[in-house]
Formats: structure tokens, sequence, C-alpha cells
């Protein structure tokens, strides 16, 4: 069921910020963390903020908008 739960959350994921492909869930059971699918991205291995509910990694991942928000992006991402 869990794994069934993030394959739908998976598709609430907003394109990488930084090349525009498509994006995933990487982890597992309570250590979730988003990544990017094209490979050569810098996002591709994704970001090891390792969050137990995937739900909380997708509202992280798509924070997004203006250039202040981009430079505390990382930031932000981490912060637990």
């Amino acid at each position: 069921e869990l794994l069934m739960n993030c394959k739908q959350a998976e598709k609430k994921l907003l394109p990488c910020p930084f090349c525009g492909h498509k994006a995933r869930l990487k982890g597992r059971p309570k250590e979730y963390y988003p990544a990017c699918t094209k490979e050569g991205c810098l996002l591709y291995y994704g970001i090891d903020c390792s969050v137990e509910d995937p739900y909380d990694v997708i509202a992280r991942w798509n924070t997004r908008g203006g250039e202040q928000k981009k430079k505390n992006w990382f930031q932000k991402l981490f912060r637990l």
C-alpha cells in the first residue's frame, strides 16, 4: 500500500526546476527524496534530504517562484 501511495504521490511532482524534465521519488519507506529523470541534470541523482512523508518531499520540491525563492530553494528543501 505504501508503494502505491508513492506512485500516486509521484504524479504530483512538478518538473525539474533546473532542466524541466520529469521528476521522480527515490529512496525507501521513511527515507524519500526527489530526483530528476534526465541523465546529466544537476538533480539526476537526487537530493538526499531523506524525508519520511513522500507528500512532504513533494511539497518542498514543488515550491517555486521568483529569483529569491530560487536562491533559497535548496535551503528550504533540506530544512527538516
